[in-house]
């Protein structure tokens, strides 16, 4: 028998088969809790009052949102030439709306920008009007390139 200790200090005993699971799944409950999983359910939550004929009434009620649940949530923090809508901690945050295939093709442009100075990044594309074909190419460019973006349809 071998003692396992969880994270939050939870003592058990078991064989090492027992102990190479529970640490599996300790690990997968930790990551779960991760500031990155809070924020894109927070994101995924999240729904606009209305409508809005451009970005900035979907930015101001996200940032809005993100505020009530992480304090540290700040708007347009200049680093370097980039500018992200939102940033929460190390998570630069880029909203779009309504968004158009144009305003989805300035996707790549903004994680080259905000993947040297952020560990994670998040689009947020509300009110989309463009073709699935063209979404599915930039997502998958995206994702195959930057593996720490993570897109959300409004």
């Amino acid at each position: 028998m071998v003692n396992f200790s969880d994270r939050f200090g939870k003592e058990k005993w078991g064989s090492l088969e027992e102990i190479k699971a529970w640490k599996r799944r300790d690990e997968e409950e930790k990551t779960k809790e991760s500031l990155l999983d809070k924020v894109l359910e927070s994101i995924e939550d999240f729904k606009p009052s209305r409508r809005y004929k451009n970005e900035f009434g979907y930015h101001t009620e996200l940032q809005g949102w993100l505020k009530a649940h992480f304090p540290s949530a700040k708007v347009e923090i200049q680093t370097g030439a980039s500018r992200p809508d939102i940033v929460i901690d190390d998570i630069a945050i880029e909203v779009k709306g309504p968004t158009d295939s144009q305003a989805l093709n300035t996707l790549t442009t903004k994680c080259l920008k905000y993947s040297k100075y952020y560990t994670n990044i998040i689009c947020v594309l509300f009110d989309p009007s463009f073709t699935n074909k063209n979404f599915q190419e930039i997502q998958e460019g995206i994702v195959r390139t930057f593996p720490n973006v993570s897109i959300i349809v409004k």
